[in-house]
């Protein structure tokens, strides 16, 4: 009686509910299966880009349109991107990225759903040989002409001291000198330069012909033709209208006298219009004539002194007249 009594008073058990309880499970399960796929699906979306010469904030917007990532980053940050140009179908972010930030000066790094952008920290990685030329301060340049042509035995030195160098076959120096010091490169025929090195290890030089080298190849004219100023082997010296307005002149020969070197011009005697002897060099003279040989706009006028009595005498330019000169 006991036992029956006993399985009479347990309370009995609803399949209805059973079924209910089992289905609410399995679509939990189901549900939250569903939710990883989604996601997965969401991180490993994949990008299909065409950029030509595009802005890297009009590219990164498009990858975040495609992806749902959002970027992170200053505004001062694209400042200094470069363009960027990518073909690319169905790749992945990390690919996607990675073409994007080649060779910009700017970093990325993934956060969960969050790329944060920022600058690369350059680091500069010297060389062996780059280290021990600072530590020396060793300069190093190549010095060339105008025409980019090396300059060989350009003296080299460090102003205000007694350290100095020369350039090479190749046109190449090399020195030891302050961070703050000045080179100085000299050449025969060209102008000087002087170049501060501020901390630099290599100092090039363009060096530039002086003025006096130029003028070698002017052309001169001469008594019996016309040559160039570096083919002629004696002195020449010119005496332009300029020179001669400097002072009161009534003869040529005044004009001349004492502004070219090794010319020598006397006055015969001390009364008013008395003749004038030039004397270039010296009064030797292969035909007794010791007046010089004057060329006027390319006539020829034998330079002796005419004689007219027995005290008065004149050269035959005396009666040119010096404002007419343009030069001699």
């Amino acid at each position: 009686m006991q036992l029956i009594s006993y399985y009479q008073t347990r309370p009995r058990v609803n399949l209805n509910q059973i079924k209910v309880l089992l289905i609410m499970k399995i679509t939990t399960c189901l549900m939250f299966l569903t939710c990883l796929q989604v996601s997965a699906k969401g991180v490993a979306q994949k990008v299909t880009l065409n950029e030509n010469n595009s802005n890297l904030e009009k590219v990164l917007k498009k990858i975040e349109r495609q992806t749902g990532y959002t970027f992170l980053y200053e505004n001062d940050v694209m400042k200094n991107a470069s363009l960027v140009t990518l073909h690319v179908k169905q790749a992945s972010v990390d690919q996607a990225l990675n073409l994007c930030f080649d060779g910009q000066p700017l970093t990325y790094k993934i956060f969960e759903r969050t790329i944060v952008i920022k600058e690369k920290i350059i680091e500069q990685v010297l060389k062996k040989e780059e280290t021990i030329a600072i530590l020396a301060n060793i300069v190093n340049g190549k010095i060339t002409n105008s025409n980019g042509e090396p300059l060989v035995g350009v003296s080299v030195t460090v102003k205000g001291t007694t350290t100095g160098t020369s350039t090479d076959g190749s046109g190449t120096y090399s020195i030891d000198v302050p961070a703050n010091g000045i080179l100085v490169f000299s050449y025969v025929g060209f102008i000087t330069r002087e170049i501060l090195v501020n901390g630099r290890l290599t100092v090039n030089a363009v060096m530039e012909e002086s003025v006096l080298t130029s003028a070698l190849d002017e052309v001169v004219v001469i008594g019996y033709g016309k040559s160039k100023r570096v083919n002629l082997t004696s002195a020449q010296t010119t005496l332009s209208s300029k020179d001669m307005e400097r002072t009161i002149n009534t003869t040529v020969e005044q004009a001349i006298q004492g502004r070219a070197a090794g010319v020598y011009v006397t006055q015969n005697s001390g009364q008013p219009g008395g003749g004038i002897s030039v004397n270039i060099r010296g009064v030797s003279s292969i035909n007794g004539n010791t007046e010089p040989l004057y060329v006027v706009d390319g006539v020829q006028i034998p330079g002796q002194t005419i004689s007219f009595g027995a005290t008065s005498s004149s050269n035959p330019i005396a009666g040119l007249n010096p404002a007419d000169i343009e030069d001699i």
